[in-house]
Parts: C-alpha cells; sequence; structure tokens
C-alpha cells in the first residue's frame, strides 16, 4: 500500500528503461464475423488448422545449436578466448547472452509489454549489444572465477567434486522426476502400472527430452552447461576462501559496524510504523466501502487522523509503543501488520511526504503527515536497529569487493569485450534464436496436451 514499488529489478531492467504499460492501452480485437457458407467455414477451419501446427524444431539446430544460431561462425566446444588458462566456450557465451535476452522478455513480459531486443536503449546503445555485453561479462567472470581458484591451489569439497562428475545425469533425473510428479498428479500416468525398471525408463526418457530441449531454448549444449557448472563452483570456492572468517578480504568485528554506519547514512536507514486513515473517496472505492461509510457518523479521516496523533503524542516509551500498537490494530489501513516495526531508506519508492516524515522525528517520536494520495499517516519513529542490518551489509559488501576485484582481475588479464566474437552478427543471432524459442515451447506445448505432460521448465 505504501511502497509504490514492492520489489526490487535487475540492474539489466532498469537499464533497458522498461516502463509499464496500462491495461486500456492494449489493442481490441476486433468482433469475429460468422462465415457466410459452408465452403467458406470449410476453408476458414483448413487454414486455421494449418496455422495451428507448430513449427518444428530444425535439425540443425539439434545436431549443433551453436553452428546454427551463428550460421556456421562457432561450433559447440570452439574456444573463444581464454582467461590464463581457461577457456571459454562458444556455448558458454552464448548461453549467457540468451540468458539475459531471457530475463529481459521475461520483466516485460511481467508489466504486460513484449521486448523488442532490436530497440534501443536511452542512450542510443541497441539492446542487442547490450544483451551482448552483458552475457561476455558473466562468462569471463566465470571463467575469471575458476583461473584465479587455479591460481590460488584450490580444490573443490568431495560434495561439490561428486556433483559436477555426474552434473548431466543428475540433471536429467531431475527434469525427469519432475515430469514424472506432474504426470501422476495429472492422473496421465499411473504409478502402479509401472515397475521400477520402467518408472526409471521413463524418467531417463523424458528427462533427456525436456533438458535437451532446455539446453536448446537458451542456445547451450550439455558441454556448455557442465562447463559453466564446473566454473560456478569454482568461483564460489573462491568467494568463500577470500570472504569467510580468516579469508584476505573478511569482515571483522569493527569492519562490520564500519560498514553498518557507512550503508545507514548513505542509504538514509530508519526504521518506523504507521497508521494510515484513507481519503473518504478512497474509502468508499467500494460497494462495500461505501455503504460502511454512508451509516457511519463520525470525524473525518483528517480528524481522526489528527485526534490519533494527540493523543499519542501525550505518551511516551512502552506506554507510546503499545498505544500505538493498538490504534494500528482500529485504525490502519495501509496493510502493514500491528506492531511490526519497518525499515526504510532513501532508495525506497514511498508515498511523497512519507520519508521525509519519519525522517524529521526523533526515535520515540510521532508525527502526522499532510494529506497524501492515500489519505493521512500518522508516523512513529522507531530506535535504530543496526543490528539487523548485519546479513544484509555484510552480503552487500561481499557482492560489491567480489565485483569490484573481477573488474580489476579482468583488466589485469587484459579482457577486452570490444574484441570478443566481432564476427558475430547479433541481430541475426537473436532473430534466430527467437524462431527456434518459439519453436521448441511449440513442439513441447503439442506434447503436453497429447499425453498429459507439462510444458518446457526452464531450470534456473
Amino acid at each position: 500500500m505504501i511502497k509504490k514499488a514492492l520489489a526490487s529489478f535487475l540492474v539489466l531492467s532498469l537499464v533497458l528503461g522498461m516502463t509499464a504499460c496500462s491495461s486500456s492501452d492494449a489493442a481490441k480485437e476486433p468482433a469475429e464475423t460468422a462465415p457466410e457458407t459452408a465452403a467458406e467455414e470449410s476453408e476458414e477451419t483448413a487454414e486455421e488448422a494449418e496455422a495451428a501446427v507448430p513449427a518444428e524444431v530444425p535439425q540443425e539446430a539439434r545436431e549443433d545449436v551453436i553452428s546454427y544460431l551463428t550460421d556456421g561462425v562457432y561450433s559447440s566446444g570452439d574456444e573463444v578466448l581464454k582467461v590464463g588458462e581457461t577457456s571459454v566456450l562458444a556455448d558458454e557465451i552464448l548461453y549467457q547472452i540468451a540468458y539475459q535476452y531471457y530475463q529481459a522478455s521475461y520483466y516485460y513480459y511481467q508489466y504486460g509489454q513484449a521486448f523488442d531486443v532490436n530497440g534501443t536503449a536511452e542512450d542510443g546503445t541497441p539492446y542487442a549489444e547490450l544483451l551482448k555485453r552483458y552475457g561476455l561479462d558473466s562468462a569471463c567472470a566465470n571463467a575469471m572465477g575458476r583461473e584465479k581458484a587455479r591460481e590460488m591451489g584450490l580444490t573443490l569439497s568431495k560434495e561439490d567434486a561428486a556433483s559436477l562428475s555426474g552434473y548431466t545425469d543428475n540433471r536429467i533425473k531431475a527434469y525427469g522426476e519432475y515430469q514424472w510428479t506432474q504426470a501422476v498428479e495429472a492422473g496421465t500416468v499411473v504409478e502402479d502400472d509401472f515397475s521400477e525398471e520402467e518408472k526409471a525408463a521413463w524418467i531417463t526418457e523424458k528427462g533427456t527430452e525436456y533438458y535437451d530441449d532446455d539446453l536448446l531454448y537458451l542456445s547451450n549444449t550439455r558441454a556448455g552447461d557442465a562447463a559453466s557448472y564446473e566454473k560456478y563452483l569454482y568461483t564460489t570456492r573462491l568467494e568463500s576462501t577470500l570472504f569467510d572468517e580468516g579469508g584476505e578480504y573478511a569482515l571483522t568485528a569493527e569492519g562490520l559496524e564500519d560498514q553498518i554506519r557507512d550503508y545507514m547514512d548513505s542509504h538514509g536507514v530508519l526504521w518506523g510504523r504507521c497508521i494510515l486513515f484513507p481519503k473518504e473517496d478512497s474509502a468508499a472505492a467500494s460497494a462495500e466501502g461505501k455503504e460502511a461509510a454512508e451509516k457511519t457518523e463520525g470525524p473525518s479521516p483528517e480528524e481522526a487522523a489528527r485526534e490519533t496523533y494527540e493523543e499519542l503524542a501525550a505518551l511516551e516509551g512502552d506506554a507510546l509503543r503499545e498505544a500505538f500498537t493498538k490504534k494500528q490494530t482500529e485504525f490502519d489501513k495501509s496493510g502493514y501488520t500491528a506492531g511490526e516495526i519497518q525499515q526504510y531508506t532513501n532508495t525506497d519508492s514511498l508515498v511523497d511526504g512519507y520519508y521525509a516524515g519519519l525522517q524529521a522525528l526523533k526515535p520515540g517520536q510521532v508525527g502526522i503527515t499532510e494529506e497524501t494520495d492515500y489519505g493521512w499517516f500518522v508516523l512513529l519513529r522507531e530506535e535504530d536497529n543496526p543490528d539487523s542490518l548485519k546479513e544484509t551489509v555484510s552480503q552487500d559488501y561481499r557482492t560489491s569487493t567480489f565485483s569490484s576485484l573481477f573488474t580489476k582481475w579482468l583488466e589485469e588479464y587484459g579482457i577486452d569485450y570490444d574484441t570478443i566474437m566481432t564476427d558475430l552478427d547479433i541481430n541475426a543471432y537473436f532473430e534466430k534464436l527467437a524462431a527456434l524459442q518459439e519453436a521448441v515451447s511449440a513442439a513441447q506445448s503439442q506434447d503436453a496436451g497429447a499425453e498429459g505432460e507439462t510444458e518446457l521448465q526452464l531450470a534456473p
């Protein structure tokens, strides 16, 4: 209710300048007219049936998706560059680029829009080039993590080494078991009709099918997927070595306190609670609210808010906090749970006047806003709680420091993204990728309808 934006979005989405459109912008379909003759009806039905047949996944894509999407410029397993002694395959880079495209499309879809990869960002950079850059950055960072781990002589734990050696088989099994569960729940597979051997064969067959389709969808291969996973494991091992207790970049207790202070200052962190007294037109927006408003006689929302503020302002300490919780239970329409303390920062998207109202108070004081878009807020500034920031600040420090190290290391190794895959027609790649994704999805949808299975489920 109070926060206009409840989730933080990917940096990618922000860079692309994503905006939401209202439902009123949606195009309206013209009304269908009935065919005048049986012949016309037959002809249209035939055309619809033909249009409904999904495009088949090209055999060339199944044989070598990397060669197919790059028009033969690269093939699966091609080494595009080396970071020290660590190879980076075309498969890995194209997967990262495709994944960036998938993420951008998904977030635009959430806002009712279609992502146009042929568009340009606010600074004039083509989206296709941005996605390529982000994909290269991810692939090279993974390789850099693997190379630094090698330089430091780091090895994988027994558990990680085992998961790596059985990675492909485990992926196939995971996909297959998911499909089995869905089929059993849908009633298209009766578990008692299968022996253990038949069930295992079914899981392997379906798991292989769906795993390979997932790879195709994101222009990847089994080799590329396994290579990326190996680099991920070593990068995670490197991070733990550098930042866990005793590591070169581990935070000391004093260092964490300094980081928390800096974080609180830079983000304007404060804690508080509120009681929202909504405007009368907001309360009467629904039929129920309107009926209640007509039957209720008493002070206006503003009068009720000011009376509550004056009553609470006469209290302090525990008496104030207890009374505030009771008033929240009685009046608050913000959607917050009574008694729960909320944390706010100067980067939150809040109702105008809300953050400033809290910021003007000292811990233990109450205040009231002027009329906002939602009504009047009675505010309580709570005591600062820096200990609650330990996990957030520690992770923020870890992420930002690790990112800075990668930037420095890549520069030291002379990695220049502008010189990598310059012979790749990125626009043609995305055009073929979109068509391939549509074909894969259509084929899976058709199979799901025919066999009662679920459609393609992309793995995280």
